[in-house]
C-alpha cells in the first residue's frame, strides 16, 4: 500500500511487475517504494526489449515528460522532436514556445465560457494579458478572467475579450506547438547531435513495429504512440524533473490539475531533495524566495503534495509566502509533516490571510516543537481562536529557533494572550509578536505585562486595537518600568484614555531601552498628552512616537513643544488628527527653530489654518531632509 493507505497492485500491470521484480531480485530484497518498483520494472522491460541505451532511456524519459505536460497520453510525432531538442537546444525550445504562446487565437464561433483561455482586448491595464475565464454570470457584464499571477480582472463585457474556445491555457499552448511543429523540425535537423538524431530514428523505427517495451504503436501515418500504462509517463515525468535543463511550460506546480498527482506522489518518494529542487527549477524559480501569495490553484490535494514536497526538500528554498490563498486545516496538516523533517530548511514562512482554524494551528504548533530552523512565521486572519493560540503557546515553550511570529486578528481573545505570555516567561529566542486586532482586553494585557518583566530577548511588541483599558495600560506600564529589552511596543485603537497615559508617562521617565511608542487612537486628550510631554523632557532613549487621533488639541500640542525645547533624542513624531489649532501649530513651529534632532513630523489632519500651516513651513524651510506633513 502506498501512504494513503491505497492498493498499490490493484491492477493487473502492477501485479505483473511485482511478480517480475521478485524473479529478479531473489535474495536481494524487493523495492521499498512504488518509485524504485518503477525504476526497476522498466530498466527490466527495456533490457528484454534489446534496445536500450542510456541515450534512448534519456529520451524516453523527456518524451513522456513532454506528453505529461500536455496533459495528454497520446503522444504526437511532433512531440518526439520536442523532447530531443529540449535535451540539447532547451533555448530554442523555450523561443519556439514563447512564440507560439503569443499567437492569435483562431476565430470562435460560439460564446466564451468558463474555462476558456482568453485574451483581453479592453483598453486598460490588462489589455493584452492572456488567462482562464473564472466567473460568468451569464449577463451583458458576465467575465472575469484569472491570470497567471493570481490577479483578476474587473468584469468584461463579449467583445472586451478573445476567446482561444479551448479550456486552459495547456490546451491553447498545444495548439499553438501543432502550428509549430515545422519550426521544431527545422531545429533539430541544425541542432542535434549525430547520436541523438540517431536515437530520435530508433524511436521511430521501433515503434513502428511495435519493438520498444514501454511505448505502444496508435497511429503510423501521422506517427502517434503512447505509454504501454500511464503510470510509466508518470513515473518518467516524475524523473525528468529532476534533471537539470528540464522546464516546465504553462501550469506551474502549484496550479496543476489532478493529472499530476501521481506524478507527484512519485517524485515525493525518490530520495534525498532531487524532486524538490527539480520542481522548482523546472517552474523557473530562482534564489531562494517563494512568493505564492494569492497563486495556489489546480487540484488541492495535488498541490498539497506539491507543497509538502518543496518544503521538506527544496534544499534552496528558504522564504514561502503562502498568505491569502483560502488554505484550510487539511492544507496545514499537509505542510506540518514537511515542516518536522530534517531536510527541511526554509527559514521564514508566511501563512497569513487563510483560513486554518484550530485544527490547523495545533498541527503547525506540533511541527514546531521539532522544527529546528523556522526563524520567522505569520499565521494572521486564520481564525485559530484561544486553543490555537494555547497550542502555539505550548510550541512556543520548547521551540528554539523562531525570532518573529504574527498571530494579528485570530480571535485568540483573554486566554489566547494569557496562553501567549506564559509561554514568554520561558522562551529564550522569540524578538518580535504581533498581537493585534486580538480583544485580548485588560486581562490579556495584565497577563502580557506580567511576562514582560521577566522575559529577556523579545524587543518588539504590538497590541494594537486589543479593547485595552485603563488597568491594562497601567499594567504594561509597571512592566515597563523594569523591562530592559523591549525597543517596540505598539497600543494604538485601545481605550487607554488619560489615566493610561499618564501612567505610561511615568514609566518612560525610567525606562532605558524603548525606542519607538505608538499610542494613537486612544482618546487620550491634552491631560495624557501633557503627561507624555513631561515624560520627554526626561526620556533619553525613545526616538520614535505616534500619538495621532487623540483630541490632544492646542494645549496638548503646547505641552509637547515645551518637551521638545529639551529632548534631545526624538527624531520623528505623529500628531495627525489631534484638533491641533493655529496656537498649537505656532508653539511647534517656535521649538522646531531650536531643536535640531527631529527629522519628521507629521500633523496632517488637524484645524490649523493658513497661519498655522505658514508657521511651520518657514520654520524648517533650509533644513535638508527634514519630512513635514501637513
Amino acid at each position: 500500500r502506498d501512504d494513503t493507505g491505497q492498493k498499490v497492485t490493484s491492477n493487473p500491470l502492477m501485479l505483473s511487475m511485482v511478480a517480475s521484480v521478485y524473479e529478479l531480485r531473489q535474495g536481494v530484497g524487493m523495492p521499498a517504494t512504488v518509485a524504485e518498483l518503477y525504476a526497476t520494472a522498466s530498466d527490466a522491460m527495456l533490457a528484454r526489449g534489446g534496445v536500450v541505451t542510456p541515450e534512448l532511456k534519456r529520451l524516453l524519459q523527456r518524451i513522456f515528460f513532454e506528453a505529461h505536460v500536455a496533459q495528454r497520453r497520446l503522444i504526437e510525432d511532433r512531440q518526439l522532436d520536442e523532447a530531443a531538442l529540449g535535451l540539447e537546444a532547451p533555448e530554442a525550445l523555450a523561443k519556439i514556445r514563447a512564440e507560439a504562446a503569443k499567437m492569435p487565437f483562431e476565430p470562435l464561433n460560439g460564446r466564451a465560457e468558463m474555462g476558456h483561455y482568453v485574451e483581453v482586448t479592453k483598453e486598460g491595464e490588462h489589455k493584452g494579458r492572456r488567462g482562464v475565464i473564472t466567473a460568468d454570470d451569464k449577463s451583458d457584464n458576465p467575465y472575469k478572467i484569472t491570470f497567471a499571477n493570481g490577479t483578476v480582472s474587473g468584469w468584461l463585457k463579449p467583445n472586451e475579450l478573445r476567446s482561444s474556445g479551448l479550456v486552459g491555457e495547456v490546451a491553447a499552448l498545444q495548439r499553438a506547438m501543432d502550428a509549430s511543429a515545422p519550426a521544431v523540425r527545422a531545429e533539430c535537423e541544425t541542432r542535434l547531435s549525430v547520436a541523438l538524431h540517431e536515437v530520435l530514428r530508433t524511436v521511430r523505427e521501433c515503434v513502428l513495429v511495435d519493438a520498444l517495451p514501454l511505448l505502444s504503436l496508435w497511429q503510423s501515418e501521422p506517427l502517434q504512440l503512447q505509454s504501454s500504462h500511464l503510470s510509466f509517463q508518470e513515473y518518467f515525468a516524475a524523473i525528468a524533473l529532476c534533471d537539470e535543463g528540464t522546464e516546465l511550460s504553462g501550469t506551474p506546480p502549484w496550479q496543476w490539475p489532478a493529472w499530476w498527482a501521481n506524478t507527484v506522489k512519485l517524485g515525493a518518494e525518490i530520495p534525498g531533495d532531487r524532486f524538490g529542487r527539480g520542481l522548482l527549477r523546472a517552474a523557473g524559480v530562482t534564489g531562494d524566495t517563494l512568493d505564492l501569495s494569492q497563486q495556489l490553484g489546480g487540484d488541492r490535494p495535488t498541490v498539497r503534495r506539491v507543497l509538502a514536497t518543496v518544503v521538506a526538500n527544496a534544499s534552496e528554498l528558504r522564504t514561502l509566502n503562502l498568505s491569502q490563498n483560502k488554505l484550510d486545516a487539511e492544507d496545514a496538516r499537509a505542510l506540518a509533516p514537511a515542516l518536522m523533517k530534517t531536510t527541511a530548511v526554509m527559514t521564514t514562512l508566511d501563512l497569513g490571510g487563510n483560513n486554518i482554524g484550530v485544527e490547523g494551528a495545533n498541527a503547525i504548533a506540533e511541527a514546531l516543537k521539532v522544527n529546528a530552523v523556522l526563524t520567522k512565521l505569520w499565521l494572521n486572519n486564520n481564525n485559530i481562536g484561544p486553543e490555537g493560540a494555547i497550542a502555539i503557546a505550548e510550541a512556543l515553550k520548547v521551540n528554539a529557533v523562531l525570532t518573529e511570529l504574527s498571530l494579528w486578528d485570530n480571535h485568540i481573545g483573554p486566554e489566547g494572550a494569557i496562553a501567549i505570555a506564559e509561554a514568554l516567561k520561558v522562551n529564550a529566542v522569540l524578538t518580535s509578536v504581533d498581537l493585534r486586532v486580538n480583544d485580548i482586553g485588560d486581562d490579556g494585557a495584565k497577563a502580557i505585562a506580567e511576562a514582560l518583566k521577566v522575559n529577556a530577548v523579545l524587543t518588539g511588541l504590538d497590541l494594537d486595537d486589543n479593547n485595552i483599558g485603563i488597568e491594562g495600560a497601567k499594567a504594561i506600564a509597571e512592566a515597563l518600568k523594569v523591562n530592559a529589552v523591549l525597543t517596540t511596543l505598539r497600543l494604538d485603537g485601545n481605550e487607554i484614555g488619560a489615566e493610561g497615559a499618564k501612567a505610561i508617562a511615568e514609566a518612560l521617565k525610567v525606562n532605558a531601552v524603548l525606542t519607538e511608542l505608538s499610542l494613537s487612537n486612544n482618546n487620550i486628550g491634552p491631560e495624557g498628552a501633557i503627561a507624555i510631554a513631561e515624560a520627554l523632557k526626561v526620556n533619553a532613549v525613545l526616538t520614535k512616537l505616534e500619538l495621532g487621533y487623540n483630541s490632544i488639541g492646542d494645549d496638548g500640542a503646547k505641552a509637547i513643544a515645551e518637551a521638545l525645547k529639551v529632548n534631545a533624542v526624538l527624531t520623528e513624531l505623529n500628531l495627525w488628527g489631534n484638533n491641533i489649532g493655529d496656537d498649537g501649530a505656532k508653539a511647534i513651529a517656535e521649538v522646531l527653530k531650536v531643536n535640531a534632532v527631529l527629522t519628521k513630523l507629521n500633523l496632517k489632519y488637524n484645524g490649523m489654518g493658513d497661519a498655522g500651516k505658514k508657521a511651520l513651513q518657514d520654520a524648517v524651510r533650509g533644513r535638508s531632509g527634514f519630512e513635514l506633513e501637513l
